[in-house]
């Protein structure tokens, strides 16, 4: 996007110094929210959250410093949106893994700021998908209130005459100070699908442990996730809605170090809960319905 660009868009969605538009890493769009001393970033390719710090000053979102910034590059770290579907489109294998979504250039339909938050809605130009099965067939639009919380969802419209079949996440990774003091109390006793072991599913009897790679599709998770972190003594709350599953994943030492875009040491900062609808549990859209997966992320230090 051109200097031209970035100055259009100041000009018809910028509020005040609230919400800016500026050229980031490797020329990308990106825009920062405040919110009194909370704080965000985001990229407009990939509706990609970057950053995330609220009023407590704590970095809430994992980054890994060997992310990629270029055109049609997925980011590592923050929170990817995984859409229109999720992991390996099992009919077309060759296609990017988690969608198109997150290496797509998202449009700006509207921004608000009052006293209650820092808003943005973005979205996706079906028109534009990449895909002739996908074109004219799907609106995605995703909408950020920064406050002292944070709120997301993302919107996903079938526009055609025929049933819609999709599935998606946020696929949030969340910055710990190590994998060996955090702890997810509400995962205990859930049924989960174990990719590792080619989704062969499992109980979760005793507390989740992180000293190996953990790849899991939790089913029927809560509604409310608290995520534990006793070496800085940091509480999460994540509060979602329209997912079936909850994805945790941390890739371990040898599958770090074989990822060019992840942190050789990064598995031991970071965790990934992700309120999603996957595998065989994805959402059937019927013409006309509109789908909403969100969450919202309050931090405690």
């Amino acid at each position: 996007m051109t200097s031209a660009d970035i100055t259009a868009l100041n000009a018809d969605f910028a509020r005040d110094s609230r919400l800016k538009f500026s050229a980031g890493k490797a020329g990308m769009t990106k825009v920062d929210l405040t919110f009194h001393e909370a704080k965000l970033e985001l990229y407009l390719q990939g509706a990609h959250i970057t950053r995330y710090r609220p009023i407590t000053g704590v970095e809430v979102l994992w980054m890994s410093d060997s992310a990629v910034y270029q055109p049609a590059q997925a980011l590592r770290g923050g929170i990817p949106l995984c859409w229109p579907w999720f992991g390996v489109d099992t009919e077309h294998p060759d296609r990017p893994q988690h969608g198109y979504a997150r290496t797509s250039d998202f449009s700006v339909v509207s921004t608000l700021t009052d006293d209650q938050a820092t808003s943005i809605i973005l979205a996706l130009d079906p028109t534009l998908a990449p895909y002739s099965a996908w074109q004219n067939r799907a609106r995605l639009e995703f909408e950020i209130r920064l406050s002292d919380t944070l709120w997301m969802e993302m919107r996903s419209h079938n526009l055609s005459s025929s049933p819609l079949i999709l599935s998606n996440a946020l696929h949030s990774y969340f910055t710990i100070s190590s994998r060996s003091l955090v702890a997810i109390p509400a995962l205990t006793r859930l049924t989960y699908l174990d990719k590792l072991q080619n989704y062969l599913p499992h109980q979760q009897v005793s507390a989740i442990t992180l000293d190996s790679e953990v790849d899991r599709v939790y089913q029927a998770p809560p509604a409310t996730i608290d995520l534990l972190d006793s070496g800085n003594g940091i509480h999460t709350s994540i509060r979602s809605w329209g997912n079936n599953n909850l994805v945790i994943w941390n890739p371990g030492e040898q599958k770090a170090q074989a990822m060019t875009d992840f942190d050789d040491d990064g598995f031991e900062r970071m965790i990934c809960i992700e309120p999603a609808n996957a595998l065989q549990q994805g959402i059937t859209l019927q013409p006309g319905a509109c789908h909403r997966l969100g969450q919202l992320i309050k931090t405690d230090a």
